[in-house]
């Protein structure tokens, strides 16, 4: 009985390793889709790596456009603030002017028509004076607010014309599935383990113990029939 299971389970070990020796898997999907994968991945790599210097190089054009608006500020408050020192300098020269032509206007004790309409007349012309004075002033004024308001456009084109190279992120490319393994053509794996086994058990069955009355004869496995001792080549006998 141990010798028939031994020859049962050497054939169905032969028949298995016999399957497995047989049409392998077709992979070939699977690596060429491993490999694609990996070159998706790195070209989205690049890609993303691209993209980080673009959206780098855009804060810093904007930390540009800033200074360089914040100068153009400043440049012009300035120049306001010493037109308006310039203007109450120039006014204040100009009232001290009117204060000295009409005390001489007093002392001189003129009287009359003509003597008034003379010493009004550093009035009338100090009122022109600032009238002008602050007409211009007005004006500079003005310009200044255009300018400003100019800076302030300039700069707002500027932040748009860099913000234009970042407004569409980056597309990046999708990997593609794994393909699944392709069975090998004909009879399975499965099916091919399945038949080794069931050969194996099926030796196991040819080589069962003598049925009763058939003596002490030892057998044989030759084409699965019983074999009288006295029939085997020499060598064949088992004790």
């Amino acid at each position: 009985m141990a010798l028939a299971a031994l020859v049962g389970v050497a054939q169905a070990g032969l028949g298995i390793a016999q399957a497995f020796s047989g049409p392998k898997p077709d992979t070939s999907g699977v690596r060429q889709a491993i490999l694609q994968n990996a070159a998706i991945r790195a070209q989205n790599e690049r890609t993303n790596q691209i993209w980080q210097t673009r959206l780098d190089q855009t804060k810093q054009q904007y930390g540009r456009n800033q200074d360089s608006a914040s100068r153009a500020y400043t440049s012009l408050q300035l120049k306001e603030n010493e037109q308006l020192e310039a203007y109450l300098t120039q006014r204040a020269g100009m009232l001290k002017q009117l204060i000295e032509l009409k005390g001489r206007y007093g002392a001189r004790e003129v009287y009359g028509k003509s003597a008034a309409r003379d010493a009004s007349q550093p009035d009338r012309d100090y009122g022109v004076a600032v009238r002008t004075l602050h007409q211009n002033m007005v004006r500079f004024s003005n310009q200044v607010d255009r300018d400003l308001a100019e800076v302030a456009r300039q700069h707002q084109i500027a932040d748009e014309n860099a913000y234009a190279g970042i407004s569409v992120p980056p597309a990046m490319l999708s990997e593609i599935p794994i393909p699944e393994i392709q069975a090998p053509s004909g009879m399975n794996m499965g099916l091919k383990i399945g038949s080794a086994i069931l050969g194996g058990l099926s030796t196991f069955a040819s080589l069962k113990a003598p049925s009763a009355g058939g003596g002490n004869s030892n057998r044989s496995f030759a084409q699965g029939v019983d074999v009288p001792i006295s029939q085997m080549p020499a060598g064949m006998a088992f004790p």
